[in-house]
């Protein structure tokens, strides 16, 4: 399509950049397809439309609302519009300084929309719209508006849980509890009730009060047995229980936990509580039959790698992941090479792929989808500055899946995702001398700095890991400010009264980590990384 329109051949670009469009419309090529489509013109108002989604979804703002202009006069005006581009098209208003007054009339013709897919989303956007202009009044009005008339979405499921988190923040326990009361009665179905409740659950924990704890948690079970918070849920009831004595219930929450997911951070916890050792009984599991093409691609794929061609090595990697598929022999044995290979990301997709398919748990399963790649690098670094091995090789699973040479949207890089800044200023203390930030990319130098930087967390936080796993995702600003928490009394509290969810579940999923591989190489020789 490009050069079709170079040569000035509009009717072979349009039809080029159209094929684009359609076979890729979430892909940055369909957005540069859009892009070529408004160039060329002619467009009719579906072809429009597709192209101002697809530019949006690449951050082609400005574009894309040229592209939802030219959809609303081709089919008469915005009240013409299907209601979910009219507010796709409002949304980028409110984003342009000056047709903000133009998002304010869109928001609030929709605003009333009998779909709370539209109406909540709109008076929500409106709401933000007023914020950012620091029309809190307005604002307020509008999160009222949304609650009466749309009080089952998302939208107004958020506005209740957040009066409550900011409740919960400035430690006011009693409105915090109001707050998400309030949310699960009125719409216990959205993720934020959930998260209301197990909130409610934890302020009963911190309080000293175990049969309201367990009221809250075991409700839970009983209205969403397979919800996404059970085991959780599951963990404090069971926590609860053995407060008040009733160690029998207390077991059946806890051996729910460790036989439907024997591999989750509350098995880990659950062992922990009942004074047991974590452990996994796996059977060892066959080994995997070599087809012949399997090896015939991995040798492809070795001269691929020693010839530096990364994205001949990427193409041979998803037509061997392809043809593998439905073959239980040919996807574990691939995953294997590939992690061995140093493609990690596609060996241990291929796993979870397994697991998806009904694959049991081996031990030659679970070594594949919890690998240890540059174990004497990690088991080095780890004795030089005194760290515990498994703590760093979880944070690696954990940060990069073992990929050198990942980067982060925020630009973190490498095994253990160091940023460039953190790298320099660690690099200064202990080398390598002359750091380029590019160096990160080779293991030995990402694990030195990263191991030295996980350290030097582990002293700043008194060895607290819950606090440490904090800093390492959040930063050590917002750790600090979270130590002070009523709940860092315990650190299993803590950890579930991390405000951001990312960081919480992060924290949860590296000492999880520990766990597994603790568990899963700790009798493997140090050299040995075979199957």
């Amino acid at each position: 399509g490009a050069l079709a329109l170079a040569a000035a051949d509009t009717a072979a670009a349009r039809q080029a950049s159209l094929d684009a469009l359609a076979s890729g419309p979430r892909t940055p090529a369909g957005g540069r397809a859009a892009d070529r489509l408004l160039r060329v013109g002619g467009l009719d108002a579906a072809t429009a439309a597709g192209a101002a989604e697809a530019l949006s979804r690449t951050g082609e703002r400005a574009r894309a609302l040229e592209a939802y202009d030219l959809h609303a006069r081709l089919v008469g005006g915005v009240e013409a519009m299907a209601p979910e581009a009219r507010l796709a098209r409002a949304r980028l208003l409110a984003a342009t300084d000056r047709r903000q007054d133009e998002a304010v009339t869109e928001f609030r013709a929709l605003s009333t929309h009998e779909d709370e897919r539209v109406g909540a989303v709109a008076l929500d956007q409106w709401a933000r719209l007023r914020r950012s202009q620091g029309r809190t009044g307005d604002e307020a009005t509008l999160r009222g508006w949304l609650l009466e008339r749309y009080p089952t979405s998302p939208e107004a499921a958020d506005v209740v849980f957040f009066r409550g988190d900011a409740a919960h923040d400035r430690n006011e326990y009693p409105e915090a509890l109001r707050q998400y009361e309030a949310l699960v009665d009125m719409a216990p179905s959205q993720s934020r009730a959930g998260l209301a409740r197990m909130r409610a659950g934890m302020i009963h924990i911190l309080h000293d009060r175990p049969r309201e704890a367990v009221d809250v948690f075991e409700g839970y079970l009983r209205d969403f047995p397979d919800g996404r918070r059970w085991e959780e849920a599951a963990y404090w009831a069971a926590h609860g229980r053995l407060l008040l004595g009733d160690s029998a219930a207390a077991r059946d929450h806890l051996a729910r936990i460790r036989e439907e997911n024997p591999f989750s951070y509350y098995a880990v916890r659950g062992a922990e509580r009942v004074g047991e050792a974590f452990s996994l009984d796996l059977p060892a599991g066959p080994e995997p039959i070599m087809a012949p093409w399997v090896g015939e691609g991995l040798r492809r794929l070795d001269l691929l790698d020693a010839a530096g061609l990364e994205e001949g090595s990427a193409a041979e990697v998803e037509r061997l992941v392809a043809r593998s598929r439905g073959d239980r022999d040919a996807m574990l044995r691939l995953a294997e090479e590939l992690v061995v290979r140093g493609h990690t990301i596609p060996g241990i997709n291929l796993v979870w792929e397994l697991r998806s398919d009904g694959e049991p748990w081996t031990l030659r399963l679970a070594r594949a989808a919890y690998p240890f790649p540059f174990r004497e690098a990690v088991l080095r670094e780890a004795e030089e500055w005194g760290a515990d091995p498994w703590w760093v090789v979880a944070i690696i699973r954990q940060e990069s899946a073992f990929d050198p040479d990942i980067r982060s949207s925020a630009g973190a890089v490498g095994l253990m995702q160091v940023m460039p800044e953190t790298g320099r200023q660690v690099a200064r203390a202990v080398g390598p001398e002359s750091f380029r930030p590019e160096a990160l990319e080779e293991p030995d130098v990402n694990l030195h700095l990263g191991t030295h930087y996980f350290v030097e967390n582990l002293q700043r936080f008194g060895g607290v890991v819950p606090l440490v796993l904090s800093a390492y995702n959040a930063g050590p600003h917002r750790a600090d400010a979270w130590r002070r928490f009523p709940e860092a009394r315990d650190w299993l509290e803590f950890t579930e009264r991390i405000p951001f969810g990312e960081t919480r579940d992060y924290v949860k999923q590296v000492t999880r980590n520990r766990a597994l591989y603790q568990e899963l190489w700790r009798d493997v020789p140090r050299r040995d990384v075979s199957f």
